[in-house]
């Protein structure tokens, strides 16, 4: 029966999975010689995790794309014993694992037991008293003395021994030890055991919520530091993460950083103002578009594209929506997450037609119609592929009808052919050749190939023999018609081999094999293509403005650097502060670029509110980078705002000095201070510059005659050259002293 181990987050429940994942010997002390799998489960499919287990399982003399019921059947055939982590709490995900797999032994870690009494629950305890108390002063950095440990071990009372929390109290006590005695932790903690998590997050600085909003943003994805930073915009990042790493609050696995998926859920409503979206976007995109599609830090950027999709998906930002799958979606191939390359696509193409964007749309849709077809569905491949060749066509690129064309004659039914003769040919299991798909080789201690246990020999390799090594080949035996493709377009051979190339395009051809193209020239018969250049590249700052104004314009410029013409939509403008930025084509809507002309657009901004602002411009053209996309900041000031503040008479009442106060939130320019007695002007003086909330002096000579009291009026900015917040308290009137008991002389 499957066992169900679950505790709240914090517990310990991964270094449990791990350690038997890692143990050679079991209870007993005798040699465990069945495998044993420790599996990240997270926001993967139940389809995707039984592919992946395949990979993990079981070394093949050529890769393979099986479908699902053949990977739970390998699976189960292993007798492994899998240890899942992070599992959804949905009985639907594990309750489908425990029918597929009745052959493996199936441990499944979580907050809280999901399959009632399908599975053995396993509650797990917090740590024993001693261990609590060993790994309390461990973190503390001294031993813990005999005075403490009364209040120590209230503490782990306090806390059932949680790892996270002692940890947490730890960071307290070790940072602000006047303030968070062992004493007051183990007082917090018998009130409310949480509250040291809302502690130890206010003792936090920007820096570290900037990170750790990044990690959430990402669903606890485990990225490089420099990645971090470039998301989260966070300089010295590194020593902001080493202070998490060191409270407990993040995990560090070689040079990654990442957080557990229930740790991310909870932190990303607080940090979630901490990430700007579109700067994180293009950083990830950046990082992704760099690295190696099947290496060893692929699966990170698949696990935090798919988060981030998620992010940007709930708040609507379809620009940068489309912007992440076209990046993300031959990562997500080659790192065989089938069923999430599929959703991907889904939000891709969902987001393509709410921006109006056909080139992206028709990009998307082909995709899609290759995966239909790799999975076996021909006949939504066939419908799919028409489609993208409908959008490009309308789109008016002249390379992609023809590649989409290409592709739909392979999938085609043939004329004369029945239906299911059509489907018959497309049934079949998929070779996947070449670099994208190596990551098949992993053995964990099962000595039977793929090919025997299904009971047939691997395509091509005329024998079902066990392979012996971790070569899977090239894969270019037979090609001999855009089988390399080398501009990554979606293109189909005679011999229907599938190629991905730079821009990252899939193809699937009539022998149903997949490959991964080499980068370099591009295919005969492809033809010349556009491409688009945005400058500035990828921010545009306006100057910081007062509200209720408007600036001067910034231009921004499209170029076409390509070979072929390039067609330019309307563009748009998104995001948290759109209405507050303005965007007028000057000459680039519906433009048609020839290769070296450009485009302008002028961008202003006139704010509403105070604040830090950004939204997002996007141009859709024909170019397969469709659509281009900046990202647009400014900060918006409130207006100065002057009054006459203080009032100094010399003796005698000869002069009188005027102190001119800026109460607003911006500076205020040089103007005019001019006084009056009893209608009569008195000269009027110049007034600098004054900061916000600063203060300037101005002195007038008072006339004789008036010694004994006159009445005077002031006035501020009088020349009226300032927008102000408040133009009515910029006068004051004004009562120099009695020298005398007489009345005063004037009256006003």
């Amino acid at each position: 029966m499957p066992v169900e181990v679950h505790a709240p987050c914090g517990f310990g429940k991964t270094e449990l999975l791990r350690s038997i994942a890692e143990s050679e010997v079991g209870p007993d002390g005798r040699r465990l010689a069945i495998p044993r799998v420790y599996f990240e489960v997270g926001a993967k499919t139940s389809g995707d995790v039984l592919y992946l287990l395949v990979h993990k399982l079981y070394a093949t003399d050529a890769p393979v794309k099986l479908s699902r019921a053949e990977c739970a059947r390998l699976v189960s055939g292993s007798r492994a014993l899998l240890l899942l982590d992070d599992v959804p709490a949905d009985p639907s995900f594990a309750g489908s694992l425990v029918d597929e797999l009745p052959g493996c032994g199936l441990v499944f870690a979580g907050e809280r037991p999901v399959l009632g009494g399908r599975a053995t629950p396993l509650p797990l305890a917090g740590l024993s008293e001693e261990a609590a108390l060993n790994l309390l002063s461990r973190d503390l950095g001294r031993r813990i003395h005999d005075h403490e440990l009364p209040l120590a071990r209230r503490l782990v009372t306090a806390v059932d021994g949680s790892p996270l929390q002692l940890r947490q109290a730890a960071a307290l006590e070790r940072e602000d030890p006047r303030r968070f005695g062992l004493d007051r932790l183990a007082a917090i903690a018998e009130r409310d055991a949480a509250a040291l998590d809302r502690y130890c997050f206010g003792q936090m600085s920007e820096g570290e919520r900037r990170a750790l909003a990044v990690l959430a943003a990402v669903g606890g994805a485990g990225l490089p530091p420099a990645v971090i930073g470039a998301m989260g915009d966070i300089a010295y990042v590194a020593d902001f993460l080493a202070v998490l790493h060191g409270r407990g609050v993040v995990e560090r696995a070689d040079d990654r950083f990442g957080l557990p998926v229930c740790r991310a859920e909870s932190f990303w409503p607080t940090l979630s103002r901490y990430v700007q979206l579109a700067s994180a976007v293009r950083a990830l995109a950046d990082w992704i578009r760099s690295m190696d599609p099947t290496g060893p830090t692929a699966g990170s950027a698949v696990e935090a594209a798919v988060g981030l999709l998620g992010v940007a998906g709930e708040r609507r930002e379809w620009a940068l929506v489309v912007r992440l799958v076209k990046v993300a979606e031959p990562v997500l191939f080659a790192q065989g997450r089938w069923e999430d390359w599929r959703k991907a696509l889904d939000q891709g193409i969902d987001a393509a037609q709410q921006l109006g964007d056909r080139a992206s749309e028709a990009f998307l849709t082909h995709q899609k119609g290759t995966l239909e077809y790799a999975e076996d569905r021909a006949e939504e491949a066939y419908r799919l592929l028409s489609r993208a060749l409908e959008l490009r066509s309308l789109a008016g690129d002249g390379q992609d009808p023809e590649l989409t064309r290409h592709n739909l004659a392979i999938v085609s039914p043939p004329a004369g052919a029945g239906t299911r003769a059509w489907r018959q040919r497309a049934r079949k299991t998929l070779t996947y050749v070449g670099t994208a798909l190596a990551v098949i080789a992993l053995v964990v201690g099962v000595q039977q190939g793929v090919s025997a246990l299904l009971g047939r020999g691997s395509p091509g390799s005329g024998s079902s023999s066990p392979p012996t090594g971790t070569d899977v080949g090239t894969g270019q035996s037979g090609d001999n018609d855009n089988g390399g493709n080398e501009n990554g377009q979606t293109s189909v051979g005679q011999d229907g081999q599938t190629s991905v190339g730079q821009d990252g395009q899939t193809s699937v051809g009539q022998d149903g094999q997949t490959s991964v193209g080499q980068i370099g020239q591009t295919t005969d018969g492809l033809g010349k293509k556009p491409t688009a250049k945005i400058t500035p590249p990828t921010e545009l700052t306006i100057a910081e403005t007062t509200v209720g104004e408007q600036t001067s314009s910034d231009t921004v410029t499209l170029t076409n650097i390509g070979d072929a013409a390039l067609s330019v939509q309307t563009a748009a403008i998104t995001g948290p502060d759109a209405t507050e930025f303005t965007v007028a084509d000057v000459d680039c809507a519906d433009a048609s670029l020839e290769p070296q002309e450009s485009c302008t657009l002028a961008v202003t901004f006139a704010p509403q509110t105070v604040g830090i602002k950004s939204a997002t411009l996007t141009i859709p053209h024909s170019a397969l980078t469709s659509p281009a996309q900046l990202t647009l900041t400014a900060s918006a000031v409130e207006r100065p705002d002057l009054l006459i503040s203080a009032v100094e008479f010399t003796d005698g009442n000869e002069s009188a000095t005027i102190t001119v106060h800026n109460d607003g939130g911006s500076e205020a320019p040089a103007s005019l201070t001019a006084g009056t007695f009893d209608g009569v002007p008195l000269d009027s003086r110049p007034t600098g510059p004054i900061p916000a909330h600063g203060n300037t002096k101005v002195t007038f000579s008072l006339p004789e005659g008036c010694a004994e009291g006159c009445y005077y009026s002031v006035a501020a900015d009088s020349d009226k050259k300032i927008t102000e917040l408040n133009e009515e308290n910029n006068v004051k009137a004004i009562y120099p002293p009695r020298l005398t008991a007489l009345g005063p002389t004037g009256g006003g």
